[in-house]
């Protein structure tokens, strides 16, 4: 895990999730959050991303107690507060991968917006992973190599945010 305190930003800022669920995202793809490979995974959603100078996970909300992430981010006292509308930047291409992964192990419901944004995600606890993006090209970017890996695509399904 990651130790440089200035890695991560923590804030409480109800506006992120609000800004990406009012965005009118063209395209949409699921794919089912596989929680024994959720390495592979997480790599192949940053290796897609790359170059990627930071991203944002924006929390929804949780069923249960965030423990990875909280482990991950122990250094930072506001953690134990991590609720809805909270954020947590990320600088680094190791930190993002760090704070995605230890957020899909939580099962958290949260939106994750890289920059460049390419494409931006909103997964659930029900193991739900909705990729977004303005062009097919962008969504077909990430979506291609995750199932090229054998992850599975949620057939007939279209989350509205």
């Amino acid at each position: 895990m990651n130790s440089d305190i200035s890695t991560y930003t923590l804030s409480h800022n109800s506006g992120t999730l609000a800004k990406f669920s009012r965005k009118a995202w063209k395209f949409q793809r699921t794919i089912r959050t596989p929680l024994t490979k959720l390495e592979p995974f997480v790599a192949e959603i940053v290796s897609a991303l790359m170059p990627i100078e930071k991203g944002i996970i924006a929390i929804d909300g949780y069923v249960f107690e965030p423990k990875n992430l909280r482990k991950l981010l122990s250094a930072y006292p506001q953690s134990m507060n991590l609720t809805h509308g909270w954020s947590i930047e990320s600088i680094t291409t190791q930190s993002i991968r760090e704070l995605l992964l230890a957020t899909f192990q939580d099962w958290i419901d949260f939106a994750f917006i890289p920059a460049p944004q390419p494409f931006v995600i909103y997964a659930d606890h029900d193991e739900y992973t909705t990729f977004y993006a303005m062009t097919k090209s962008d969504l077909n970017q990430v979506v291609h190599p995750l199932l090229a890996q054998g992850f599975t695509q949620v057939k007939d399904f279209e989350r509205s945010l």
